[in-house]
């Protein structure tokens, strides 16, 4: 009997813990949610990329036309009032021009191509459409799409991520009082929303006439800033 008294006890000692590691496993209940927002706004800033392209048979005569119209630019620039620091030169790139010849299955060198490549930040939108008539005035012949963003656009993406998180409460809410629950605390948010890229948009100067004679204007439309979140809250009874 002595015996089985103290099997008995000794089976009773594991069976507590165990019996409260078990009720420790329940999972919480909790709802989670996606919350979504979405803030536009009009670009205030631009940066923009051109080249210089040059072919000629003399290489040094390339790169002195490629130098020349950069250098015309750069003043036309600086004339609106864009600073140095603001403009990029990314150096030169050369390379053989050839020539194929399909009856004699052979190629010549007929010259050489120098270009030259410039990123320019403008920082009033004002100037884009100036800045580019500039540019193809003094011989600039490529120009790419005008990437536009805004100085304020780290503070807007703040904004949006806590309206996102906003909505996700309330979705909350409403799939908890569908069950007669309420929403508690939160457990997890998972804020990694994607970086909000600058958008490109072709800058082209628009022509309109009045009475005063020919208007400029470039439209640069607004933009977005996106931010989606992942938040999970706990179920009060």
């Amino acid at each position: 009997m002595r015996h089985f008294f103290f099997g008995s006890l000794a089976a009773s000692l594991i069976l507590i813990p165990l019996m409260a590691t078990a009720s420790d496993t329940i999972p919480p209940r909790t709802v989670t949610t996606t919350g979504e927002a979405l803030i536009r706004t009009v670009p205030d800033e631009a940066t923009i990329s051109m080249g210089v392209e040059i072919r000629d048979p003399e290489l040094a005569t390339a790169r002195e036309r490629a130098g020349t119209i950069v250098e015309e630019f750069l003043a036309g620039a600086r004339n609106l009032g864009i600073p140095d620091k603001d403009i990029a030169t990314l150096g030169a790139r050369i390379q053989p021009d050839y020539e194929w010849n399909r009856e004699t299955g052979e190629r010549r060198l007929r010259g050489y191509i120098v270009n030259r490549e410039m990123q320019i930040t403008v920082k009033d939108l004002d100037v884009l459409g100036p800045l580019i008539e500039a540019a193809t005035a003094a011989g600039v012949n490529q120009v790419q799409p005008a990437m536009l963003t805004s100085s304020r656009r780290k503070e807007l993406e703040r904004q949006a991520l806590a309206d996102a998180t906003r909505d996700a409460r309330q979705r909350a809410e409403a799939a908890a009082t569908a069950v007669n629950a309420g929403v508690g605390a939160v457990r997890k948010i998972d804020a990694s929303s994607p970086r909000v890229q600058p958008v490109a948009r072709r800058a082209e100067v628009m022509m309109a006439s009045d009475s005063a004679g020919a208007n400029r204007g470039w439209q640069p439309g607004e933009i977005n800033i996106p931010a989606t979140v992942h938040v999970t809250f706990d179920l009060e009874p």
